[in-house]
C-alpha cells in the first residue's frame, strides 16, 4: 500500500490513514485517496485550562515496515516498538522489534506445545528485553488463552494457560507478575457474567489475582476489546499501579496491586464528544496521557491529547486538552503541517507521537 510522501509545503492534502477495528488483533491503516482542495476548518479550540503544550521534536525515527505491512498496530513500550506479523504456525516469524532509531533488533517466535495454531492479538517489549505475547491457540481439545514471556533472543522461556479467558492485552510489572485483560467467549457466548476480566498471573505459580467482574462491565456481548479502535482496550504495568482504559463503556480502571484495590472511574467526553483513545501512556512521574479521536456525522474527523485527570474518592475522570493539539478537518481538506495525531507510545517523560501526513514518529515533552 502506498504511503504519503513527506512533503515541505506548509499545507498538505489530508490522506489521513483512517483506524478500522476489524478484528480482534488488527487496526488497519486504510489511506484513503485525495482528491479535491478544501478550506481548513477551524480548529476546536483547547479551553482555557489545559495540561501544557508540546515541545519542538527533539527525536525521530521512521517504521515503515511495523506500521503499513500488514495494518496491524504496533506497541510502543521501554524504548522499543513491537509489530505483530500475523503467523500462526510453528516456527514462523510471531514478532518483530525494533528499537528507537527504527533498527530492527529482534525476531521472536512464539509457539507452545501440543498447539495446532497460535493467534496473537497483542505483544509489547519488555524492559531489559524480550517481548510479552497473548493470544490464544488452537488444540486437539478446542482453543485456550495463553500469555507468553521471551528472552532476548525471541525464544519462548515462560508461559502461563489463561484457559477459557482468551487475552486481548497484557502487560508486566518490575516485580515479574504478569496482567492481562480479556474476555471469556464461552461464558459470553452462554450470557454468563459471572468471570473477571482483569487478571494477575506468576508464571511459575499460574493466577494470583483477578479484578473488575464482568457483570459489572457494560461491554457489548459481541465485540472482543482488544487492539486498538472503538472496541478498544489499553493496558499498563507501573511499579505499583496497572492502568486500564475501556474504549466501549469510556471508563478508567486502576489496580493499586500491593493493596489488592481496584478504583473506576467514568471519563467525561465533552472535550470531543463520542470520541474515543487511540493511544495511551503512563510516564515516570505517573501522569497519564492519551490521544483522542472521533469522526463526526459531518465526516468532519476530530484528533488531540489529553492529560487523564482522576481523583482517589471520585467516580468521573476528565480529559485536560494538551494545547495546540486539538485540531478537526474533514476528509479532502488541508491539514497544516506537523497537525497532531496520535500518541504511539510514552519512554520516561517523554512522548512518543505521530504527526498528520509524516510517517515518521516524533518524540517530545509536555511543557508546563
Amino acid at each position: 500500500m502506498p504511503i504519503a510522501l513527506v512533503q515541505k509545503a506548509v499545507t498538505r492534502m489530508a490522506l489521513r490513514p483512517t483506524l478500522l477495528n476489524v478484528s480482534l488483533s488488527a487496526t488497519v491503516f486504510l489511506c484513503l485517496p485525495a482528491a479535491i482542495p478544501g478550506q481548513t476548518l477551524p480548529h476546536a479550540d483547547d479551553t482555557d485550562a489545559s495540561a501544557g503544550r508540546l515541545s519542538e521534536p527533539f527525536h525521530s525515527a521512521t517504521y515503515l515496515e511495523a506500521t503499513l505491512s500488514n495494518g496491524r498496530q504496533p506497541n510502543w513500550n521501554h524504548g522499543r516498538l513491537a509489530h505483530l506479523t500475523g503467523n500462526r504456525t510453528a516456527g514462523s516469524l510471531s514478532v518483530e522489534v525494533y528499537d528507537r532509531d527504527g533498527k530492527h533488533v529482534m525476531d521472536a517466535r512464539i509457539w507452545l506445545p501440543e498447539v495446532r495454531e497460535v493467534f496473537l492479538i497483542d505483544a509489547i517489549p519488555l524492559q531489559g528485553g524480550g517481548v510479552l505475547a497473548s493470544g490464544h491457540a488452537s488444540t486437539d481439545g478446542g482453543i485456550v488463552g495463553f500469555v507468553a514471556k521471551t528472552d532476548d533472543y525471541g525464544n519462548v522461556i515462560a508461559a502461563a494457560k489463561t484457559e477459557t479467558l482468551l487475552p486481548t492485552r497484557g502487560c508486566e510489572q518490575p516485580d515479574g507478575t504478569v496482567w492481562v485483560f480479556g474476555r471469556d467467549l464461552q461464558k459470553e457466548n452462554a450470557n454468563d457474567g459471572s468471570y473477571s476480566l482483569l487478571r494477575q498471573y506468576r508464571f511459575e505459580t499460574g493466577l494470583l489475582h483477578s479484578y473488575l467482574s464482568r457483570d459489572s462491565v457494560a461491554l457489548r456481548t459481541k465485540a472482543a476489546a482488544g487492539g486498538g479502535g472503538p472496541q478498544g482496550s489499553y493496558l499498563n504495568c507501573g511499579k505499583n499501579i496497572v492502568s486500564l482504559y475501556l474504549n466501549q463503556t469510556d471508563e478508567f480502571v486502576q489496580v493499586d496491586a500491593a493493596k489488592e484495590s481496584l478504583q473506576r472511574w467514568k471519563m467525561d467526553m465533552s472535550p470531543i464528544t463520542s470520541g474515543k483513545v487511540t493511544g495511551l501512556g503512563v510516564t515516570e512521574s505517573g501522569r497519564i496521557y492519551a490521544s483522542l479521536y472521533a469522526l463526526k456525522a459531518d465526516d468532519t474527523k476530530v484528533h488531540g491529547l489529553f492529560e487523564l485527570q482522576a481523583e482517589l474518592g471520585k467516580t468521573s475522570g476528565k480529559w485536560l486538552p494538551v494545547a495546540g493539539t486539538l485540531n478537526s478537518h474533514r476528509e479532502r481538506e488541508i491539514v497544516t503541517q506537523n497537525t497532531f495525531w496520535r500518541l504511539w507510545g510514552i519512554e520516561g517523560e517523554n512522548l512518543v507521537i505521530g504527526r498528520q501526513y509524516d510517517p515518521s514518529f516524533a518524540w517530545v515533552r509536555v511543557v508546563h
